[in-house]
């Protein structure tokens, strides 16, 4: 499959995700588990009242006030839950909606519990608004956590004011254990967090970059992936005649073939401490020397590319006995500078390398298939290679776009004292 998508020269996936909206996202899986809770919660009350209540000889608290806000209770509850399952969290919504809810839910217990004939035990009402500020574990913001412990005490407040026993000592030990809980949860929610962060960001960098790399831009954060202008080494792979050969199996065949192919060649690049920069159709884009320098970079390309064409004559192997057509690859490969770094802002950015080298190396792998080798690099990576391998020279090739012909060389291997 013929492509020189390297004109508008392909960015990397995006290599790091925004803080906020990881938080913003687990936020949103804790507040459809609260809503969940809250309905539980919520029933456990009613049978508390009706029946617990009943077999204790204490009369049923009926108020029509009463039974429309337990009732509006239920129905806010169904609401959020209905509404949380098709919501997205952006970090402004991670705050909102939990603030909301938290009002709503402290305001029906101090209000429940000022209304009811057994207010004057303060035991109900502060176990339950313990158990709402206990719900901010699954928030995590600390500011959440602290409006929750702020509302909390203020109803506690209320409540010992209104009903006639506020005692400073009693109030004091309460709030006291109010706000020990929310430093507990705070703390707890921060260590979560980065855990959540570091493990997500870890994840998506594994995907694309070496594991050491990966790990160097988790320790060092945005410093690392500052823009740079470097001399590094590209390659381009293809696989050839793709097109006709994916006109004769159905798309299931197509992408199944593509993701054991991807695997193994991602495998290769990786173990050489490549980056993988791109999948086009079934070509693949790769940098040896970005994010982290390199010197032996043209060195490692040119490895990996043996390495993979060595992958696909396996591969050829399981294809023959299962009756299926062998693949051919092509791969070019341009030793040049160019310009990387993260490009599209805070919500769409993507490490990206720019210039001229980019484009060159597509184009030599296009050479490939007319000079009738494998593996085709160009005369600057051969002479950065030394004599690590062997092969010939080529010649001068015309390249679209550039006005000098490309000197290019076939590799046929590793040379005798490689």
């Amino acid at each position: 499959m013929r492509r020189h998508a390297a004109d508008q020269t392909p960015p990397v996936p995006a290599v790091r995700e925004d803080d906020a909206s990881i938080v913003s996202e687990y936020a949103l899986r804790g507040e459809r588990v609260l809503a969940i809770l809250r309905l539980v919660f919520w029933g456990f009350m009613a049978v508390a009242s009706a029946v617990i209540g009943g077999l204790s000889g204490e009369p049923p608290e009926t108020s029509r006030a009463r039974v429309l806000v337990v009732f509006g209770w239920l129905v806010f509850g169904i609401a959020v839950l209905l509404l949380l399952r098709r919501a997205r969290f952006t970090p402004r919504r991670a705050l909102l909606w939990p603030m909301l809810i938290i009002i709503v839910d402290t305001a029906v217990i101090v209000y429940l519990n000022l209304d009811s004939a057994r207010a004057a035990r303060p035991e109900v009402g502060t176990s339950i608004l313990a158990i709402l500020l206990a719900f901010s574990v699954a928030r995590f913001s600390a500011f959440l956590v602290w409006f929750g412990a702020a509302l909390a005490i203020a109803g506690i407040l209320i409540q010992a004011m209104v009903l006639g026993w506020f005692n400073a000592r009693s109030v004091s030990i309460v709030v006291v254990s109010y706000l020990s809980l929310a430093l507990l949860i705070w703390w707890a929610n921060g260590q979560i967090t980065r855990m959540f962060v570091d493990v997500r960001r870890r994840e998506h960098l594994a995907r694309f970059l070496p594991q050491q790399v990966a790990a160097r831009i988790l320790a060092e954060g945005s410093r690392s992936l500052e823009p740079v202008q470097r001399e590094v080494s590209i390659l381009f792979s293809d696989i050839r005649d793709f097109t006709s050969l994916s006109q004769r199996m159905d798309p299931r065949q197509v992408l199944a073939l593509l993701d054991q192919y991807f695997a193994r060649m991602t495998a290769i690049v990786k173990g050489h401490e490549g980056m993988v920069n791109k999948f086009l159709g079934d070509g693949l884009l790769v940098v040896w020397g970005v994010p982290d320098p390199q010197p032996d970079h043209a060195t490692r390309a040119v490895r990996a590319a043996l390495e993979m064409q060595r992958a696909v004559a396996e591969l050829n192997v399981a294809r023959a006995a299962a009756g299926e057509p062998a693949l051919r690859i092509g791969i070019g490969i341009h030793t040049g500078e160019v310009a990387a770094g993260m490009l599209g802002g805070p919500d769409q950015s993507e490490y990206t390398v720019l210039g001229d080298a980019v484009n060159v190396a597509s184009r030599v792998e296009g050479l490939s298939k007319n000079v009738g080798a494998d593996v085709v690099v160009t005369e600057s990576t051969w002479r950065h290679c030394g004599s690590s391998f062997a092969g010939e020279r080529v010649g001068a090739e015309p390249v679209k776009g550039r006005d000098e012909p490309v000197v290019v060389y076939r590799v046929t291997g590793a040379s005798a004292g490689a």
